[in-house]
């Protein structure tokens, strides 16, 4: 579905990314982890168009976009959530999700049917008339991601959704997120909480000072010794594998 070819990105005299390759198959869940600073986020950002590369190539279902602008990515079936939570905190919650649809609905009225739908399918019915900035934290994740379903993603890029979240609603998440697989959307998910990236994805991309160290299934990547050093610890990588 996707393919990365050498990707490198630097700010002035500091490199982010340097030579990133990989590819995602449509239908998979693919995990990114890294200790902060990695370049996962920048990753992210120069796949939707936010952020240029310096050099490299992505193809994403047979066509290169690199060069395009980000809604025109978007368009083309792209999207991702944001690591830190944006909502329009002055707009309700239904007319936070239907900016999203806006991009392909042709009229405000079918975009708000999208964004009612949504918002059913992340679990936020019920909410729809309150104001955004009401909703705890679980619940604006879960509309930052029903505005992302809104522009109708064939792959979606998950930027640590359930950072902070207790046990109960990592779970709920995952299984969320699951069935959006199960629906025919391919994830690509940055998250910290590898006990959950190990219950989620079909394989883990590790990065680490802007190169990918180590990829695989998520049990083979938890024991290189490379991700063990930069970035998981002896003692967690052993918990994680108990």
């Amino acid at each position: 579905m996707i393919t990365v070819r050498g990707i490198a990105k630097h700010f002035g005299g500091l490199t982010v990314l340097r030579d990133v390759n990989f590819s995602v198959a449509a239908g998979e869940i693919v995990g990114l982890i890294g200790p902060n600073g990695a370049g996962k986020s920048t990753l992210f950002n120069i796949l939707c168009g936010i952020i240029r590369a310096n050099s490299g190539e992505i193809t994403f279902e047979g066509r290169r976009i690199e060069h395009l602008q980000p809604h025109r990515i978007c368009e083309s079936g792209l999207t991702k959530t944001s690591q830190i939570v944006r909502v329009f905190a002055g707009m309700s919650v239904v007319e936070n999700a239907l900016v999203g649809a806006l991009l392909h609905a042709r009229s405000v009225a079918q975009a708000r049917a999208e964004g009612l739908a949504a918002l059913k399918r992340v679990g936020l019915s019920g909410s729809e008339e309150r104001q955004a900035s009401d909703l705890a934290l679980v619940d604006r994740m879960r509309l930052e991601l029903a505005r992302a379903l809104c522009t109708r993603p064939r792959l979606l890029l998950v930027d640590e959704l359930m950072a902070g979240l207790n046990a109960a609603e990592v779970s709920a998440m995952l299984e969320l997120l699951q069935s959006l697989r199960d629906e025919g959307i391919t994830l690509i998910v940055i998250e910290h909480n590898m006990a959950a990236l190990m219950r989620l994805c079909d394989r883990v991309l590790a990065l680490d000072t802007g190169s990918i160290i180590a990829q695989g299934t998520p049990e083979g990547v938890s024991r290189d010794p490379r991700v063990i050093e930069s970035y998981l610890g002896e003692k967690f990588a052993r918990a994680l594998n108990s």
